[in-house]
């Protein structure tokens, strides 16, 4: 089920549901099946360093364990900076009660590594015009309660909406003025001395 996200700019206010762009739906996708003689399906497992013992799926795990070697859970752990002040979960982008849009650039829409994109469903003839006359719009996103947000840009393409999650990648621009010159650099060739053979 598609779930919604509340939306601001300026006075305007929407609510819009999101649904996952999923490349398998897109293009479709294989699938490798490995049968045994029996026409069983074969499951993965892995080898111990020593070659003694096979471990099927479900036999390993991952802990955490302190300096002392004992076993801690992750409520007991806390998440802290530089500094070693704690930090504060941020919420998930669905519990937040209003997201404040912000006009962007195609510029910084394309600076993105791109992660996720969602298909937005808006049915708003103002809104259409207002993101249509402002091309881009920029917020942060985290799809669970996280330390840390992801960049995101809504955006329009024809008659459909997208929000496009990733990070930004910031780009140094070099510019035209500079002339590039190829240097190619002759060798001179060896004549080969079979007597050396």
């Amino acid at each position: 089920m598609a779930k919604a996200l509340n939306f601001k700019f300026e006075d305007h206010e929407f609510s819009a549901a999101i649904v996952k762009v999923d490349r398998k739906k897109i293009y479709g996708y294989s699938k490798v099946e490995v049968k045994n003689e029996k026409g069983e399906l074969c499951t993965l497992a892995n080898v111990t360093s020593d070659g003694m013992h096979i471990l099927p799926p479900g036999c390993t795990g991952i802990i955490n364990v302190n300096s002392k070697g004992e076993i801690v859970s992750r409520t007991e752990m806390q998440v802290v900076d530089d500094n070693g002040k704690p930090i504060e979960k941020i919420p998930s982008i669905f519990d937040v009660k209003e997201i404040m849009l912000n006009p962007s650039t195609i510029e910084d829409y394309l600076s993105i590594n791109v992660k996720s994109i969602y298909q937005l469903t808006l049915e708003d003839a103002e809104l259409d015009e207002l993101i249509t006359q402002h091309q881009v719009f920029s917020f942060k996103f985290n799809y669970r309660a996280d330390y840390q947000q992801d960049d995101a840009f809504l955006i329009k393409k024809d008659d459909t909406y997208f929000v496009v999650i990733g990070f930004s990648v910031p780009f140094e621009f070099v510019g035209l003025e500079e002339e590039l010159v190829e240097i190619i650099v002759e060798e001179e060739e060896e004549e080969l001395d079979f007597g050396m053979i």
